[in-house]
């Protein structure tokens, strides 16, 4: 009788598995244009099969830990795998630059990111359960401090690290959120224009922008233009009380607009 109500509890949760998926590939679909519905499911579909895979993975995962400790409230989360795994994505930016190979190729980056947190947490949990004699108990408190020790980490990384770096670990609108209250903004020259057209460059190499028209930069002038020119159009928007004094390159188009110099100091933008 038991085994036949645990039959009936999966045949519900994979008709709802179903349901939501059958939603997500035809809601807000113009299925009357053509162009418009292939568009929407070259986007949906691969987004589709990876959340499929985590799910499977995240649910896997937690039987076993749970069948492992004989209980069913925690989660793998609490050995601190999840800032681990932040922690190195974060480092490996910081060090390779959004300009590197990494920051391109998205399947080489987590390929590398897999590769040295399967070695890391390899390290640090055999020695933890080495010292600990095998308790599992001891182990998920030290992967409490050690998950809060990961993230204080990462959250100094990102502090330091350059806005346009930090931009290419923008992943959700939670990291968005903590990334625009903690803003801080500088002006004066110096900026370095070749990040963003890096990260424009692999968000077309992946197909996210296949009607791109162009890309309007919004800036003083002062700063680091990329030495080619790129696949796409570009113009550089900027003030007319500046333009005189800014060496543009050839390629680039500009957009100088109208505008009186502020009344205040030099730097102002």
């Amino acid at each position: 009788m038991k085994t036949h109500k645990n039959h009936l509890r999966l045949l519900i949760l994979l008709l709802l598995v179903l349901l939501a998926c059958a939603g997500y590939m035809t809601v807000g679909v113009h299925f009357e244009n053509q162009k418009l519905f292939a568009y929407a499911m070259r986007i949906r579909t691969p987004k589709l099969i990876a959340m499929l895979i985590t799910a499977f993975a995240i649910g896997s995962a937690s039987i076993v830990f749970q069948s492992i400790i004989n209980n069913t409230i925690v989660t793998p989360c609490l050995l601190g795998m999840d800032q681990l795994y932040s922690l190195i994505n974060t480092a490996v930016f910081f060090v390779a630059g959004s300009g590197s190979f990494l920051a391109v190729n998205a399947n080489a980056a987590f390929a590398v990111d897999l590769a040295i947190m399967g070695a890391v947490a390899t390290v640090i949990y055999s020695y933890l359960f080495r010292k600990t004699n095998h308790n599992v108990l001891y182990v998920l408190l030290i992967g409490t401090v050690l998950t809060s020790f990961f993230s204080s980490i990462q959250t100094t990384l990102t502090r330091v690290m350059d806005p346009n770096e930090y931009d290419t670990l923008l992943t959700d609108l939670d990291e968005f959120q903590w990334y625009m209250e903690h803003l801080a903004l500088y002006g004066g020259g110096g900026t370095d224009f070749r990040p963003a057209f890096a990260y424009v460059d692999r968000l077309v190499a992946q197909g996210e922008l296949p009607q791109l028209g162009g890309v309007l930069y919004f800036t003083d002038g002062y700063g680091v233009f990329p030495a080619e020119a790129p696949e796409y159009p570009a113009a550089f928007v900027m003030l007319q009380y500046r333009y005189d004094d800014i060496n543009i390159p050839r390629w680039a188009q500009t957009l100088v607009l109208d505008a009186d110099k502020p009344g205040r100091d030099e730097g102002w933008i």
